[in-house]
């Protein structure tokens, strides 16, 4: 009975592992943002997060598929489902339920969604990492993506797309931080990532540039919520812990999360 609960235990704990089940999380919390910011709250607020959700977890899952050799450099653990059939059908199942709850929304949506998909699954299976700032480029598109999920479930907008390019620059300089992270498990596996190009230090100093430069964006576009969470990766960056610095930018999405559902509260109590 003991090994039996172990392993199941273990089995759940690389299943989640496998599909990020952090990030995912993450980057669904992104979706209720965006949702909240341009929409009042519905049903279909249910099925936005479920196709974010289920969307995310199969582009990650196929992507610790692909990226076992680095992973593996780079000291993280390699979940068995990445060799595995079963693994496949994990991303196969995943893709198709995000499509499917996409389907209740918006044309946009149903667009970003397949969208995403495709993109996640190019970036993965070319080994995008590869090149040069396409590698940044990709992710921020791929991930931003979740904001416009729920953003867009009625229109598309001129302001909908001005937030969204200033989530795009949040995950593109995420994605700068990550790759300081992962820097040497990079360089083993001959990706071009900006730190592996320039060097570890000067991406540092091109961060600390572009950090105070995107809090002016965030403050002119009433995004205050972000802002302490911007001086917290740059706290991470001077101390020399990027993953932490990559941390704090995704606990930062709880947050704007959790803000927007209070004001979402506020405005229906009224």
């Amino acid at each position: 009975m003991v090994l039996l609960s172990y392993d199941a235990s273990r089995l759940a704990g690389d299943f989640l592992s496998f599909i990020r089940i952090k990030v995912s999380l993450i980057l669904s919390l992104v979706t209720v943002s965006g949702y909240l910011m341009f929409n009042t709250p519905g049903t279909t607020l249910l099925y936005a997060v479920l196709a974010s959700f289920f969307i995310y977890t199969g582009c990650y899952a196929y992507n610790n598929m692909t990226d076992t050799k680095e992973d593996l450099i780079n000291n993280r653990k390699v979940s068995p489902l990445a060799s595995s059939k079963l693994g496949y059908a994990i991303v196969l199942i995943s893709g198709s339920l995000g499509m499917s709850f996409s389907l209740f929304l918006s044309i946009h949506a149903v667009f970003l969604s397949l969208m995403t998909v495709s993109l996640g699954v190019l970036y993965s299976s070319l080994k995008i990492k590869k090149y040069l700032v396409l590698k940044n480029v990709f992710t921020a598109v791929i991930v931003a993506a979740s904001f416009l999920i729920g953003a867009s479930i009625s229109q598309l907008t001129a302001p909908i797309v001005m937030t969204y390019l200033l989530f795009f620059m949040f995950f593109f300089i995420g994605s700068v931080v990550s790759d300081l992270r992962d820097c040497e498990g990079d360089r083993a596996a001959g990706f071009r990532t900006i730190p592996v190009h320039i060097g570890y230090g000067r991406t540092k100093t091109v961060l600390f540039i572009a950090l105070p430069v995107y809090s002016l964006f965030l403050y002119f576009a009433g995004l205050l919520v972000l802002l302490p969470f911007v001086a917290f990766i740059s706290v991470g960056l001077y101390k020399d812990r990027p993953a932490i610095a990559h941390s704090c930018g995704g606990i930062s999405f709880i947050f704007l999360a959790a803000w927007y559902a209070m004001q979402s509260l506020n405005s229906l109590a009224f």
